[in-house]
């Protein structure tokens, strides 16, 4: 080549993968010519590791020679290492990119030097490769850990983790060379002569994984002399079988990644480095780092170089100053102004004494936390440029020492509520202002030796200050606490922040139990742990313990009786506080004492009197700040004398007064008092004021109808009057009043009865019933809400001074009663709006007490008012429920809407001038929620004809029902005392909806439901309304916004949680009505007025218009539960109980009618037990009682047993039940599901086939004792089942059954003239050979029946059916199957067949069946054979034996010998024998032909049948009694020879 050669290098492409030599004319490369060639290339942007075939480089000549049209020639060169060749060919690898940091310890010649490192891998890798410059020395490394504050166990993303090195230290850290000057194994360097030793291989335990942060610090020996130091620059690798990580240089500074590294120094610098204030920056601000340094000799000009630990910044925040932040320190000797960057700070010129201590004065931001990379130390360079001195700087010269922390937590206090000694409930309140913290760091409080004593429950009992100060925040609701004994035994208390929370200031209270004895204050310390102490600790030291200080609150006067005083919010009160000192209190000495939260006793005043004479008061000096204030104690005031403090102040505002705890703490010198419940206020409290129309009419003649309201209040002090006046709207003085709640409940939970008119809890009290509640049995029940009787109540309006309406309503209590503390109180009013609209206005209400012949103010209390807006016109009416027919056949009755029911209601509205914008809410009455959002447009015309002006359907015996046939009837005699109509009901509380969903009213009414099917017409599938009203064929008929070709209901959105609303928006313009379904809950609370449905119009969130409309009644459903049980005589009894909670005055009667299963019959039942019912009715399925007063009480639950009944059909029962008082219908439930009653399965025939095959000429043969045979049973069932049924077959203790395996699986089929016309599929199958007890439980609400099998079985098999079976259709199950004994008639032993769901069987055998006659096995024939072996075609004589068979008699016997045997002259297979007496047994011989060759069945059989066998065309037509066989000889071997043989005619073909 030429050694200016014209040839150039092409890339071809954008992202060209191909680099092209094109040489000039003339040049040529020749044999064994060396090619030298540097490529230069940049790595691509993810790692490719090698080897990689990929990444293989290769190199290729092409020509075409002399001949420019000749094919061209090419040679590829082959670039993959070989044999013999030094060096690395081949693939080259591209590793991932390490972007580590290291830092040392020490910057001076020949000095041992400690690296830190840190590294993030991008790959897994199990080992690392640390590359120094050549000087550097690696021989002997060792590793270790950082300060372990610096890591972080569970995460690496916030913090690093250590590095899992291997435990053996001969392979932890290994050095050799690099570059290696001999040869390399497994990237080891194996022969190298060189002294120093620069890589370092560091194995690891388990494999980095990518993307955490690991830190550790290496050993190196750094080197003796700046010749020996050309460059300073680290290089580091990750192995796993091959470099996948590298890196470039690595950076020095970790805030500074892309300056220059660090150098070794001629000299080590004297430093000593001071930060004493170590709290973060976002905590303190600004801190202040004393420097100073002694250098060797004098200079000049020289410069100096700070950097600190990664996270600190030197200077104030830009916006600080108009300067920049960076120009600030204060030097001496004098220097010029630095420059800062972040950790780096710099001086250009300095100048520097020999000997003489040069110091800066620095400001610097101290981070919240560690640092998260590099060394935790300073690094100071003096003469930086020319490498003079320098120091690194790791431990803080300030107290208390060592590593440089984070002091992160300031502003530390403790105080306590109650510091009595022994106090069990004293509050700990711990503040401070604490650092930002990461999910999981935990807050430690540990005391010192004072805090001995102090006891925290485990799991602790904290609660948000009551006091908040200084911007303080209460601890986040999620922090987790646990309190354990620290070192010692000192109380220690660990605090969990969940979420990750920003720096703020702390606060927190803990409950806990004083010391026994008195101490001084405790000293606790803060330590913020993730979960090593990452910051240096806090202490704070408060709450020393006092001696109990006797004192007691005197209870005030009475309210309303001239007191200068008043509990009243905003008034001047005054306290009474008994004081009995234990030691002689004298001036100075002044009593602490502090208020609830929300009083102020900056104005207080205070007086000491002697116990004996409160008049004699001497006033002393009240200093007070809030709410707290210092006493003057009185002169010669002596010790165990009782004083008594006269405290006055200013009661807080209302709203203050609601939301604070009214305790008082109070101390002297040093005892202090247990908290003392402070003077209740005089107020009225849990005050709701709901306006059920809030609206104002616009037409002038409705200007003045009345609408309810509800207000809801307690009390404070008992009161016989409440004043109640409103903003200027007419009340008509119509009202009435509830009550609830208060200690009823826990006087009910003792099994007592509650008086709510006289407040007494006992038994049997003198109670009008409408104030008597009474527990249930079960305890839960509770009735506790009393509606006031109207004889006992007085509500009248009047006119206040200067008012034009009468807007004053005066509620009064007569007879002695009262309004009490502790109870819950509802009036409901009639409230007439005026047509102008109103603003916001206040109601006011205060209660009154008779005293001194007049009304005196007791409580008052304050509601803000409503605002009224325009009525909307709509209307709701309730879609007509279902015809029922009656027995008389005079029609139909409408069924009553029940609670838990289905239905639907019809909505009109006038829309008006509505815009498209607006919002509609139509909240349900509570106790409706919305069913289903499929809201159905209808016009009122399209309501399917029913009358809904129908009278609702009275008593349920008068209902006919689907299978009878129509009656006339007429309810029997009635008893001596008969109420009147509805006036004489007693309404009271309602119960807990139940917990069964059979108890539902409609539930499973379809007898589908539960996998029933019977020929019987099935029964009314709903009597109450349903869906089914809603007309779903509706089309639109108008036209809205929401779609011309859209459903109405796309503009709906059901809401329900706490309560439901039905939402729509987007129509204008028209009139809609539509259907909405419903569901009426089971319950409803007791109200006076039935609640209204309600609509409001939205706009831009603002309410502008609204209206309500009232519900209809409804009938309160029946708590009651039926099933089965056994009377004394065997018979069935039908056991019922109820829970009434609406008597009769006088009498009840409970009505029952067995609505399903057709038969259900009550005839000649009556009741058992002594209960005091009575029978009046007792026909067909109908049944009528009479209960006595005693027995029907409200609330509790009655247990009636009724019988004999007859069950009738099988299937689930439902029942209709009804309390009456007289003809009215109090509560009713209507087709209760109540138990099932089992279907019967009829076992039609049965089969017994041997699964063996027997000869060919023989009959088939029955399957004799022990032998297997396949078992098939036909059998019927009473009721259908549907999927999911399990099936199972029980046999006697004689046989055993098999269902699963090879040869003996189950098949179950249905048959149609005697074919298989379906193959029913079965899963689940199992066989059970063990003893089985079967018990089977008729539920309905809380009772279960009596119904139990327990019986023995060797044999069970079951299997779940896939597919559903008919009733009375024949189905033919069959199994592998083998009697193991006789069977007779009598035996005990029963076959069972039950096919059961969850809810019990659905057909049974009851108590078993015999298995059919064809099924059974025969006995077996005991045969015994001696015989010969004859020659082929030979004779021989057969002697045939055969055991004694007991009861066997005269029998025919047929024996068949083996296949080619004869006996005598018969030519027929099976030979008749003749009869037989084998009671005593019986013995034969006869000579037999052997057959011409050798077989392998020897088998002789014979057969024992009742009579001479008949054949029918070679077919056995008489039945075979017994038969058996037994194995005979076999045809012995002719031995034969041939001594000569002429085969010369024989012909050979190939």
């Amino acid at each position: 080549m030429t050694s200016e050669p014209s040839f150039h290098w092409a890339a071809r492409g954008v992202s060209p993968h191909e680099c092209r030599w094109s040489m000039a004319a003339g040049e040529a490369v020749y044999a064994d010519q060396v090619l030298l060639l540097n490529l230069t290339y940049r790595n691509p942007s993810e790692a490719t590791l090698t080897p990689s075939a990929a990444a293989a480089l290769s190199l290729e000549l092409r020509s075409r020679g002399e001949l420019q049209v000749s094919e061209p020639w090419a040679m590829r060169l082959d670039t993959n290492e070989t044999e013999g060749v030094e060096g690395y060919l081949g693939s080259v690898g591209v590793l991932g990119l390490l972007r580590p940091i290291v830092q040392p310890s020490s910057m001076s010649y020949n000095a041992l030097n400690w690296l830190s490192v840190s590294l993030r891998p991008t790959q897994p890798a199990q080992g690392l490769v640390l590359d120094a410059p050549a000087a550097f020395d690696f021989q002997g490394c060792e590793l270790r850990d950082w300060w372990l504050p610096r890591y972080e166990a569970q995460s690496a993303e916030t913090w690093a983790l250590r590095l899992p090195v291997a435990q053996s230290a001969a392979v932890r850290c290994v050095a050799d060379r690099w570059p290696c000057p001999g040869d390399t194994v497994d990237g080891r360097c194996t022969r190298s002569t060189s002294s120093t030793l620069n890589r370092a291989h560091v194995q690891l335990q388990e494999k980095l994984v990518p993307g955490l942060l690991y830190g550790f610090d290496i050993s190196v020996q750094n080197p003796a002399t700046a010749a020996t130091a050309s460059e300073n620059s680290f290089y580091i690798f990750t192995w796993d079988d091959g470099f996948v990580d590298g890196s470039l240089a690595a950076a020095f500074n970790p805030d500074r990644p892309d300056s220059p590294g660090w150098a070794l120094y001629d000299e080590s610098l004297q430093v000593n480095l001071s930060l004493p204030d170590a709290r973060p920056f976002s905590l303190s601000g600004m801190s202040i780092l004393y420097l100073s340094l002694v250098p060797s000799a004098a200079r000049a000009s020289t410069n100096l170089c700070i950097t600190a630990p990664s996270g600190y910044v030197w200077g104030p925040p830009l916006s600080s100053s108009l300067l920049s932040r960076n120009c600030w320190a204060m030097a001496s000797p004098q220097a010029p102004h630095c420059k800062a960057v972040d950790n780096d700070i710099r001086w250009a010129v300095i100048t520097v004494e020999a000997g003489v201590t040069f110091s800066l004065d620095l400001e610097i931001q101290v981070p919240e936390r560690l640092p998260l990379l590099g060394a935790n130390a300073f690094f100071i360079e003096l003469g930086f440029d020319q490498h003079w001195a320098a120091a690194a700087v790791a431990r803080n010269d300030a107290p208390p020492g060592g590593p440089f922390a984070i002091q992160a937590i300031a502003e530390t206090s403790v105080t306590c509520s109650c510091p009595v000694v022994g106090y069990e409930g004293n509050y700990l309140r711990f503040s401070a202002r604490l650092p930002s913290l990461s999910a999981g760091a935990q807050l430690e409080l540990l005391g010192d030796e004072a805090a001995r004593g102090f006891g925290f429950q485990s799991s602790c009992l904290w609660r948000a200050p009551l006091d908040l100060y200084d911007s303080e925040q209460p601890f986040p609701e999620d922090t987790e606490c646990q309190a354990s004994e620290g070192p010692s035994g000192l109380p220690r208390v660990r605090f969990t922040f969940v979420t990750s929370q920003p720096s703020h200031r702390w606060a927190v209270e803990l409950l806990a139990r004083n010391p026994s004895g008195t101490a001084g204050a405790a000293t606790w310390s803060w330590q913020i742990w993730a979960p090593e102490p990452t910051v240096l600790p806090a202490y704070a030291s408060g709450c020393p313990l006092r001696r109990p200080l006797s004192t007691l609150l005197r209870p005030p006067p009475e309210p309303g009786l001239r007191a200068s005083y008043s509990g009243r919010p905003g008034a001047r009160n005054r306290i009474e506080v008994e004081v009995v000192p234990a030691e002689r209190p004298s001036p100075p000495l002044q009593l602490l004492l502090r208020a609830p939260r929300g009083i102020s006793l900056d104005t207080c005043t205070a007086a000491w009197a002697p116990a004996t004479d409160a008049t004699a008061a001497t006033p002393v000096r009240c200093a007070g700040a809030g709410r707290e204030a210092l006493v003057d104690v009185m002169a010669a005031m002596e010790a165990e004398v009782m004083y008594v403090l006269q405290l006055a102040f200013d009661n807080p505002p209302l709203e203050v007064v609601l939301q604070m705890t009214n305790l008082w703490y109070f101390e002297l010198g040093d005892e202090a008092s247990l908290p003392l419940q402070g003077p209740r206020f005089q107020l009225l409290h849990s005050l709701q004021l709901t306006p059920l129309l809030p609206t104002r009419r616009t037409a002038p003649n409705s200007a003045h109808v009345a609408t309810p309201v509800l207000v809801a209040f307690g009390v404070s002090y008992v009161a016989e009057r409440l004043v109640l006046e409103s903003p200027n709207f007419t009340l008509d003085g119509t009202c009435s009043l509830l009550e609830a709640e208060g200690p009823c409940e826990a006087c009910l939970k003792r099994q007592l009865s509650w008086c709510a008119w006289t407040s007494d809890c006992g038994e049997s009290l003198p109670c009008p019933a409408e104030y008597l509640a009474v527990p249930d049995r079960s305890g839960t029940h509770l009735r506790c809400r009393f509606r006031v009787r109207t004889e006992d109540l007085t509500c009248r309006a009047e006119t206040p001074e200067g008012g034009s309406s009468s807007s004053r309503l005066l509620v009064e209590l007569h007879q002695g009663g009262h309004f009490w503390p502790g109870r819950l109180y509802e009036l409901h009013l009639l409230v007439a709006h005026g047509s102008e609209p109103q603003p916001n206005q206040s109601w006011r209400l205060k209660t009154e007490s008779f005293k001194e012949e007049s009304w005196h103010p007791v409580d008052v209390g304050e509601i803000v008012g409503y605002n009224l807006v325009p009525a909307l016109e709509w209307n709701v009416t309730l879609a007509p429920s279902r015809l029922l027919p009656l027995r008389s056949g005079r029609g139909h009755c409408r069924a009553a809407v029940a609670g838990g029911s289905l239905g639907a209601v019809t909505i009109s509205l006038q829309l008006g001038a509505a815009g498209v914008e607006d919002l509609f809410e139509i909240h349900p009455p509570k106790g409706i929620t919305v069913a289903s959002c499929d809201v159905t447009e209808v016009a009122p015309a399209e309501e399917e004809g029913i009358d809904v002006q129908m009278t609702s359907c009275g008593d349920p015996g008068a209902l006919r029902l689907s299978w009878e046939t129509e009656t006339s009837v007429a309810l029997s005699t009635e008893p001596p005392s008969i109420s009147n109509g509805p006036e004489n009901v007693s309404d009271t509380t309602t119960r807990a909806p139940p917990t069964q969903p059979e108890t539902v009213v409609g539930a499973n009414e379809s007898g589908e439901s539960r996998n029933e099917s019977t020929t019987t017409e099935a029964p009314e599938s709903q009597v109450n309304f349903s869906n089914e009203s809603v007309n779903e064929s509706a089309t639109l008929r108008r036209m809205s916004s929401c779609g011309a070709q859209s459903d109405l209901s796309q503009c709906f959105q059901c809401h329900c949680g706490e309560e439901c609303r039905l939402t729509f928006s987007g129509l204008q313009g028209a009139d809609i009505s539509f259907h909405v379904a419903i569901y009426q809950m089971e319950e409803k609370p007791v109200i006076l007025w039935s609640e209204p449905w309600s609509i409001t119009q939205k706009r831009a969130d603002q309410v502008i218009a609204a209206a309500v409309a009232w519900q209809w009644p409804i009938r309160p459903s029946l708590r009651a539960a039926f099933s089965l049980g056994t009377g004394a005589a065997g018979d069935t009894q039908l056991a019922l109980e109820i829970t009434p909670r609406v008597v009769g005055a006088n009498f009840t009667w409970l009505r029952l009618v067995a609505a399903w299963p057709p038969g259900f019959n009550f005839e000649g039942a009556h009741v058992q037990g002594a209960t005091g019912a009575t029978v009046l009715e007792a026909s067909g399925p109908r049944l009528l009682l009479a209960l006595p007063q005693r027995a029907a009480a409200p609330g509790q639950a009655l247990d009636l047993q009724v019988g004999p009944v007859q069950l009738g059909e099988g299937g689930f029962s439902r029942f209709h039940a009804a309390t009456l008082a007289s003809e009215f219908v109090l509560e009713e439930v209507l087709n209760l599901t109540a138990f099932r009653i089992p279907g019967h399965v009829f076992v039609d025939n049965a089969t017994l086939e041997r699964v063996a095959p027997s000869r060919s000429t023989l009959p088939p043969l029955p399957v004799r004792l022990q032998e297997a045979g396949w078992l098939s049973m036909t059998f019927r069932l009473a009721q259908a089942v549907g999927p999911g049924t399990q099936l199972r077959l029980a046999a006697s203790d004689a046989w055993e059954l098999r269902a699963v395996g090879e040869g003996s699986g189950m098949s179950l089929y249905r048959v149609q003239d005697g074919q298989v016309a379906e193959i029913l599929r079965l899963a689940d199958v199992a066989a059970v050979s063990t003893m089985q007890v079967k018990a089977f439980s008729h539920r309905s609400g809380s009772k279960v029946g009596n119904c139990e099998r327990l019986r023995t079985s060797q044999g069970l098999v079951q299997a779940v059916l896939l597919d559903p079976m008919a009733s009375m259709s024949a189905y033919t199950v069959t199994l592998w199957a083998m009697p193991l004994t006789y069977e007779a008639p009598s035996s005990r032993g029963a076959w069972t067949l039950d096919l059961e769901d969850g809810d019990g069987p659905i057909v049974t055998s009851n108590e078993g069946f015999q298995l059919p006659l064809p099924a059974w096995p025969l006995p077996s024939i005991a045969v015994q054979l001696d015989m010969a072996s004859p020659p082929p075609g030979g004779r021989t004589y057969v002697q045939l034996g055969v055991a004694p068979w007991i009861g066997a008699g005269q029998v025919h016997l047929l024996l068949e010998p083996p296949p080619g045997w004869r006996l005598g002259a018969s030519t027929s297979p099976l030979v008749s024998l003749g009869f037989a007496d084998l009671t005593g047994g019986w013995e034969a011989q006869f000579e037999a032909s052997a057959s011409l060759w050798t077989t392998t069945d020897t088998r002789w059989y014979l057969l024992a049948t009742a009579d001479v066998p008949i054949f029918s065309k070679g077919e056995l037509l008489t039945p075979v009694l017994s038969w058996s066989h037994v194995d005979g000889a076999n045809v012995a071997p002719m031995q034969t020879t041939i001594q000569h043989a002429n085969l010369a005619d024989l012909q050979w073909r190939s």
